[in-house]
């Protein structure tokens, strides 16, 4: 069995963690929040989530397309928690969390895209055996 490379761990973490960012963004719509995505933001959300999981997938399975899908990832996440969203948001102080923490994310993503990819490693059989 082989295991992941560091870097696709990082961005298993990374999808994991946008994933949550947006389902809780789809809660707070849902659940009409205080502080809540208008009502257009919702299909795009779901639209996120499953490109999320799309890539998820293909990170998982070392799939050769991989990269477009993390590319597809962090651009789609942008619009939700990118950094820009601290300038133009009248509630930027109360959503802050979740741009920072999304924003890193998404640079989790963009550092296995251009950092490369290593082998994955075969994982080491104990001495028992």
């Amino acid at each position: 069995m082989t295991r992941l490379s560091p870097t696709a761990q990082l961005s298993l973490a990374a999808l994991i963690g946008l994933s949550i960012l947006h389902l809780m963004m789809l809660i707070a719509l849902f659940s009409k929040a205080a502080v809540a995505p208008p009502d257009f933001v919702g299909p795009l959300n779901a639209a996120v989530l499953a490109i999320f999981m799309v890539a998820l997938w293909l990170v998982w399975n070392s799939h050769p397309a991989y990269k477009f899908w993390l590319a597809l990832s962090a651009l789609s996440a942008l619009p939700g928690v990118g950094p820009h969203k601290l300038l133009i948001e009248a509630n930027a102080l109360v959503i802050s969390p979740v741009v920072i923490s999304g924003t890193l994310f998404v640079i989790l993503l963009l550092r296995d895209l251009f950092a490369g990819r290593a082998q994955p490693e075969p994982e080491m059989e104990s001495a028992g055996e």
